[in-house]
């Protein structure tokens, strides 16, 4: 795209700049003057660091006060796609160009040859999470409609050729670039319809452009994020001040979240817990806390009594799934969002906060948190523990998980109920927690949620997370049962039975639990029973160990228990 923009410009508004590295790129070449617009929070302050000025808006729906005729050009970086109504933004900007100024824009082209082959011949119009069949596309243009677009705010296109791949083995799709001359005082300067995937050549790496496809979609029924009146355009400092300060502007209809919190005789933990989400409370943030006590036996009742006139208490006969109490919890809430801490945890500040303003600026229908884990493992957050960092942030584009449900099957779970808040009416419609699931149901609903729409992913860890004894998923065959339970759901959804990758991954981790399951049953001198987990285990994925197990499963029960002792001393010492 830089090549697109006149070098001779002076003045240059960037609609979706990201974290500023494509304007970074043209002042490089020049001495111009580059703004941006970005709608997110933390790349708008990045953005600041290298663009003259940055606007902190949803430009679809914010106040933008920007100069009349100041710019010489204004770029659209895969943005128009993701908006609801283009036309509209583009005539409000317009009035922002000089008499001279130009627009230089990139649109997907819903006619290439790929789609149109899987549509014809194959009857797929499958989502993905980019391309031209990205889920966050709201438009989809020919080249013809994308003139009508341009047309309706009196731009016209005067010159259409076919760009050239940039090199190197990259499968780049057919882009149409046009040109286009001024009609009533305004002109187009070009307009790119992609086809492919954006595939970066060496010199696009190079400048690390951030895609704004992301930062300024908004999903179907997702309602914008209102941020502050602010001034025309502000640097660094200023954009740190506002976002530290708020997100919404005072005054303005407050944030309204549910806060569900399921309990069974944590007596000793819920008034933390309690507190932390009070906490939070605010003249931009209205809170509702319920408590869904699951037949408790201790003095919770009497612990949550204290803050009746802010909390809502559930007292619900005993059933020993936390499932059941977050489902009738969340039946109980009326408020847009919902979110869940498990009594034994706690909110750290901010968090709901963070998690709507992720939500709502990534158009997303879950927002997931990191979480870091005490006493036994202080300062250690959950993604370290299980590895898996680096594979996360490689895999979360703009704040936005790719890929989400493939990862979820593929690792394993990372999402643990008390970093959730969702959107209340998407979880209606996925259909709430499985009450069958005693460990894992956070899991389950993670993976329903992921299949269903688009997961945002925060690594800042937000909960705390307290280990105790009396923890539920402290039992190990409780975690195994639900375990295999998960596997056999997995296995039936038709996405991962369809796809040899996923069915895969899901035969190994079936594997793993039945191995596991076998070892618990050994230990229960039910040896008959052992082997046939282990055989069925083998089946799954075929391993030497889980041979030498079921072969073991024959001898005496005396020689077993004596082998399983070796072993544990074995791996005491290790």
């Amino acid at each position: 795209m830089l090549a697109f923009v006149p070098h001779e410009v002076g003045k240059v508004l960037e609609v979706g700049c990201g974290e500023g590295r494509f304007g970074l790129g043209f002042k490089q070449t020049g001495n111009a003057e580059v703004w941006g617009i970005e709608m997110l929070p933390e790349p708008a302050q990045q953005a600041a660091q290298r663009l003259d000025k940055v606007l902190l808006a949803d430009v679809e729906n914010d106040r933008l006060n920007l100069p009349s005729g100041y710019f010489d050009c204004i770029v659209f970086n895969d943005v128009l796609e993701h908006l609801t109504y283009p036309w509209a933004v583009l005539r409000r900007l317009r009035d922002a160009l000089r008499t001279s100024g130009c627009v230089v824009a990139s649109i997907p082209n819903i006619t290439y040859y790929p789609t149109l082959k899987a549509l014809v011949l194959h009857k797929e119009w499958e989502y993905i999470t980019h391309g031209v069949l990205d889920r966050t596309h709201l438009r989809f243009f020919t080249s013809k409609e994308h003139t009508q677009v341009l047309s309706r705010v009196g731009l016209r296109i005067g010159q259409n050729q076919r760009d050239q791949p940039y090199g190197g083995n990259l499968e780049i799709g057919p882009r149409l670039q046009t040109l286009g001359q001024a009609l009533g005082g305004y002109a187009l300067h070009a307009v790119r319809v992609r086809g492919a995937d954006r595939k970066r050549c060496a010199r696009c790496a190079e400048r690390s452009m951030s895609d704004p496809r992301t930062y300024l979609c908004r999903g179907p029924g997702a309602s914008p994020q209102r941020t502050p009146d602010l001034p025309p355009a502000f640097g660094a400092d200023a954009l740190a001040k506002t976002l530290a300060s708020s997100a919404r502007v005072a005054g303005s209809n407050p944030t309204r979240v549910s806060v569900v919190i399921p309990t069974y005789n944590a007596a000793p933990f819920i008034k933390t817990a309690i507190e932390s989400v009070l906490a939070e409370r605010s003249p931009n943030l209205d809170l509702e806390v319920i408590v869904a006590d699951d037949g408790s036996t201790d003095d919770t009742t009497t612990v949550v009594a204290d803050y009746k006139e802010q909390v809502q208490f559930l007292h619900l006969p005993h059933s020993g799934r936390p499932g059941k109490a977050r489902n009738q919890g969340a039946l109980q809430a009326s408020h847009e969002y919902l979110a869940f801490l498990d009594a034994d945890d706690a909110c750290l500040p901010g968090r709901l906060s963070a998690q709507v303003g992720l939500l709502e600026a990534t158009a997303s229908d879950l927002a997931v948190c990191n979480s870091t884990e005490s006493p036994s493992r202080p300062g250690v957050t959950l993604f370290d523990r299980l590895g898996l960092t680096a594979r996360l942030r490689a895999a979360t584009r703009n704040g936005v998980l790719e890929n989400g449900f493939e990862l979820l099957v593929e690792c394993g779970c990372f999402v643990v109920g008390s970093s959730i808040l969702v959107r209340r009416s998407r979880f209606l419609a996925v259909g709430l927690f499985d009450e069958l699931i005693q460990i894992g149901e956070d899991y389950d609903f993670a993976l329903r949620m992921a299949l269903a729409g688009r997961v945002a992913l925060d690594f800042n860890p937000r909960v705390l997370r307290r280990f105790h004894e009396s923890n539920i998923s402290s039992s190990r065959w409780k975690r195994v049962r639900d375990g295999i339970l998960l596997v056999e759901k997995l296995g039936k959804i038709e996405a991962v039975a369809r796809s040899p990758r996923l069915m895969r991954a899901v035969r190994n981790v079936g594997a793993e639990w039945r191995r596991e399951q076998g070892s618990l049953l050994a230990r229960r001198r039910e040896l008959d029973q052992a082997r046939l987990a282990w055989a069925r285990s083998f089946s799954l994925h075929p391993s030497a160990v889980v041979a030498g197990y079921w072969l073991m499963s024959w001898l005496p029960v005396r020689w077993v228990t004596c082998l399983q002792a070796l072993k544990d001393s074995w791996a005491s010492h290790a």
